[in-house]
């Protein structure tokens, strides 16, 4: 997080607040990703709200999932579908979640929604799961 007074300084909230230069920032970064993790400067730049809540909801999403909480993983995918601009790959996880909460009737539709603004190949494979789904119905 970036610092309110000195541009240049961070503050990283899950090291108890501590202040770090942009060297330190690196440093951060390569003792939780790894040596060899490429690391940009451009990673350092300030992000708008809807980057911060999308990556709040995707850390949600990953939480859930190691929980094999389906209705908590369902409910954050949700919400990050809602995000303007979210990718089609994104919403099309909701689908993969309802189905995974039994849910195919609405997964179907789901999938069938995303297939009239999706490009071919893609929009033709989110047809034909579609109808997967809604054959598990009868």
């Amino acid at each position: 997080m970036r610092s309110a007074n000195d541009p240049g300084l961070f503050v990283d909230p899950f090291g108890g607040g501590q202040v770090l230069d942009p060297s330190g920032a690196r440093a951060l970064f390569h003792s939780l990703h790894g040596p060899d993790a490429g690391f940009s400067q451009t990673m350092l730049a300030p992000v708008g709200a809807r980057s911060i809540v999308a990556r709040m909801l995707n850390n949600l999403v990953a939480v859930f999932a190691a929980r094999r909480d389906q209705r908590g993983r369902l409910w954050a995918l949700r919400l990050r579908a809602a995000i303007p601009g979210t990718s089609i790959e994104d919403r099309a996880e909701v689908a993969s979640a309802l189905a995974g909460c039994g849910e195919f009737s609405d997964a179907g539709r789901w999938l069938e929604a995303l297939s009239f603004e999706a490009p071919e190949p893609m929009a033709t494979g989110y047809r034909q799961a579609a109808d997967r789904l809604r054959s598990r119905l009868n």
